[in-house]
């Protein structure tokens, strides 16, 4: 009660907490912005009820964290914002935003709905009724965006994205969207597990699907200054891209910042996770930490690395933590291999 900050930030739902600013002659009206990794029901009214006023989907990419801070402070509420990114209706978004798109469902409503609604935005979907017609599909045309049914005859949408990873790498596998009844953690994981890079829970909204398009559609040409910059396997080159657009205040791209953070800082939270002496909890918030450093400036496949070896030391089964630790030290090397790479192309010397 003794000052009034001009926006909260949270990094969990803390329901109490949120609760208590509301209660609060200086929290009344301040906005509270919730940054979770843990999808929310399209009609899921807990933010409301606890006074959150806009949340944000982890990790976070910059232009939506910018989003969505700006939304709050202009005063937009929850119920206007179901997508991660943005909640607004854009009729044009296939014209500023052009994408290749896939919807997977066996259910034939669910079909037409999910193909009317991506209509409204511009696009025009192809469908298919099962995992093996996906992959035929995907042989016959480059998708950008898979939107993709977890319940499916014949081939599920989990075995569906695990093929699709064995068979396209790189730039050329699509992004998939997990479809799924529920938003449980357990439903999550189960997706995150099978390859998927998001997912929403039915029955879906037109601007979720806009949100994840928002999120997963844009494929930025690299600019100029990162010609000859090595961006391999390990780093989301969208993500990358983001970054060095964005200037620190000297007016330098703000991803060689964070790169000399993470360069200066991962050491010992790689260390803290390998470390059989320290306390499970102990490594477990490591691991946390390690991972949303690495999500955030794109190093997601040490952050996805970083969050099994979170969810397993938090079950106390500290034996796959053990058996992961030697695939952590080979992942953060390359990580940071890539790194000083895009340091040593781009900075002067």
């Amino acid at each position: 009660n003794l000052y009034k900050p001009d926006l909260w930030l949270f990094q969990v739902f803390e329901h109490a907490l949120a609760k208590d600013i509301r209660k609060q002659a200086t929290g009344k009206d301040v906005p509270i912005l919730l940054m979770t990794d843990i999808r929310l029901r399209s009609d899921d009214t807990r933010p409301d009820e606890f006074g959150v006023s806009l949340y944000v989907f982890k990790p976070l990419r910059p232009s939506q964290f910018y989003d969505a801070v700006s939304r709050a402070m202009e005063g937009r509420t929850t119920q206007e914002k179901k997508a991660p990114v943005s909640s607004e209706f854009d009729g044009a978004m296939a014209t500023r935003l052009p994408l290749q798109i896939l919807l997977a469902d066996d259910n034939l409503i669910n079909q037409k709905v999910g193909t009317k609604m991506l209509e409204k935005l511009g696009y025009r979907p192809d469908t298919a009724a099962n995992g093996i017609e996906v992959l035929k599909m995907l042989d016959q045309k480059p998708y950008q965006i898979i939107f993709l049914d977890v319940q499916m005859p014949e081939m599920d949408g989990y075995e569906a994205a695990r093929r699709i990873h064995q068979k396209w790498t790189g730039d050329k596998r699509p992004r998939i969207i997990a479809m799924t009844g529920n938003a449980l953690e357990g439903d999550r994981e189960k997706c995150m597990e099978a390859g998927m890079d998001d997912y929403v829970a039915k029955p879906v909204r037109v601007t979720e699907l806009q949100g994840m398009l928002e999120r997963w559609g844009h494929a930025q040409p690299e600019p100029e200054s990162a010609k000859g910059a090595s961006i391999g396997d390990m780093l989301d080159k969208t993500i990358i891209a983001e970054l060095r657009e964005m200037k620190s205040k000297e007016g330098v791209p703000l991803l060689w910042e964070l790169i000399d953070l993470f360069l200066a800082n991962s050491p010992q939270h790689l260390d803290q996770v390998c470390n059989i002496e320290t306390a499970d909890s102990q490594r477990a918030f490591a691991a946390h930490i390690f991972r949303g450093m690495s999500l955030n400036l794109g190093a997601n496949t040490l952050g996805n690395l970083c969050e099994k070896i979170e969810e397993s030391a938090n079950a106390g089964i500290m034996e796959d933590v053990n058996l992961l630790v030697p695939e952590l030290k080979e992942i953060s090397d390359q990580t940071r291999i890539e790194f000083e790479q895009i340091l040593s192309s781009e900075r002067p010397s």
